[in-house]
């Protein structure tokens, strides 16, 4: 009981964080969704897909980070690692640079520019990134939080007053690159507060997993970008514009809680496992994949009732997306699980396994969608995803939990209720 208080209390700090978050990333995404037409968040949704497909790299490492920290909590771990990410953002920087015309041949569109503000945003970002993986590997939460929490908020201002002046994609991007510059900064007087232990961690060590979490990171980092770019060659840039708009709501208010909750977990998971301790690692990713299925379902059930009234008063020029919600809901709701999953595959390292098995549904869901794209536009993206992700998942649990020997447990047992009546008395 003491593990789970001491893994929930944690939680409900970033669950608060969340909705509050929340709150602010609705602003956000009001202000995009407000100011773009649905062509121009497309333009949007290609630029920041071209990101997130090149972030790879950096995120491989940040994995590495949390977990070498979550290990040992050494300090060695953060110098080596920020070293690691500044030189693989220098060389995202480079090529994505030079590249760019290429790039953006292959939209056939006329963003060079746009791409190459993507290669600096690429840069910061693999900084700022760093530091948000040392907090939260150390599981002192609260600074997580507050890190996070300023460059949110930042985040909002910036771009707010950018599209207010009417600079469009091109806007936003700079406002982001702004964003993250400045988080760094922070972050740098944010990290002095966190006690770290002494001892050397080896580049060697944090280099290997990385290296065996990249194929995989790659895989997941360019599933969802591949529907954007089909969509590019398919069907037009206002269907991505939808497909991002009902893609970014299905993240705000479905899958971030859950995946925040599993942030949390990663380091705890990554400690049972190291020291292994069977019965812990089972209890808690027990309690993970319950709190992720019923906190999606809730919140999608929610989001069905309110979403298409909302939509019609407050986005009306995305008014035609309104048919696909529950489609992308369901999407949400497999998600939720799957980030579960993902954590506990990290922590054990058993990330050959998923590798294995996740272009499965990546091949098929891909195929599938080149034959429906084409006529059915955005249904035609997100039904091949929903099957795609099912699969994966589906194998993915079946293979992994028996090799841990864990019995998963959906239903909520009198220890959870105890648990939740403990917190909710404090």
């Amino acid at each position: 009981m003491a593990l789970k208080q001491e893994i929930l209390k944690k939680s409900a700090f970033l669950t608060i964080w969340q909705g509050i978050s929340k709150v602010i990333g609705v602003f956000y995404f009001s202000i995009l969704v407000k100011a773009l037409k649905p062509f121009q968040y497309g333009l949007l949704g290609i630029c920041l897909s071209i990101f997130e497909t090149f972030s790879t790299l950096f995120l491989c490492t940040n994995t590495s980070i949390v977990k070498n920290i979550a290990e040992k909590k050494q300090k060695s771990v953060f110098h080596k690692g920020l070293i690691l990410n500044t030189i693989v953002g220098i060389i995202l920087f480079i090529i994505t640079f030079l590249f760019a015309p290429l790039i953006a041949s292959f939209f056939d569109m006329p963003i060079t520019n746009l791409v190459r503000l993507v290669a600096l945003f690429l840069l910061v970002s693999s900084v700022k990134e760093t530091f948000t993986s040392i907090f939260l590997g150390t599981t002192e939460i609260i600074y997580y939080i507050i890190n996070e929490a300023f460059f949110t908020l930042l985040r909002l201002l910036i771009v707010a007053v950018i599209l207010y002046s009417s600079y469009e994609v091109f806007g936003v991007l700079v406002g982001l690159i702004l964003t993250a510059f400045i988080t760094i900064i922070f972050s740098l007087y944010l990290i002095r507060k966190i006690t770290f232990t002494k001892g050397q961690t080896t580049y060697h060590k944090i280099i290997t997993y990385s290296a065996t979490f990249f194929w995989l990171k790659l895989l997941h980092q360019f599933y969802p970008q591949i529907f954007i770019f089909l969509l590019a060659k398919y069907s037009t840039l206002a269907n991505i514009g939808l497909y991002k708009f009902l893609y970014g709501i299905v993240f705000i208010v479905i899958v971030s809680i859950p995946q925040s909750f599993s942030l949390m977990l990663f380091p705890y998971l990554s400690r049972f496992s190291y020291n292994k301790q069977h019965d812990r690692l089972q209890k808690t990713y027990n309690m993970g994949i319950k709190f992720a299925l019923y906190l999606a379902l809730f919140l999608s059930a929610i989001t069905l009732l309110v979403a298409k009234f909302i939509i019609v008063r407050v986005f009306p020029d995305y008014i035609t997306a309104i048919p696909y919600i529950l489609y992308f809901l369901i999407f949400g709701i497999i998600k939720s699980l799957e980030v579960i999953n993902g954590s506990l595959i990290k922590a054990t390292n058993n990330i050959i396994l998923r590798l294995k098995i996740t272009p499965i549904g990546i091949i098929l869901s891909t195929i599938l969608s080149i034959v429906l794209i084409p006529q059915y536009g955005v249904l035609g993206a997100i039904i091949p995803f929903i099957i795609g992700s099912f699969l994966n998942l589906a194998i993915v649990m079946a293979f992994l939990l028996k090799k841990l020997n864990i019995t998963p447990n959906f239903l909520p047992t009198r220890e959870d209720l105890a648990l939740i009546r403990s917190l909710i008395r404090k």
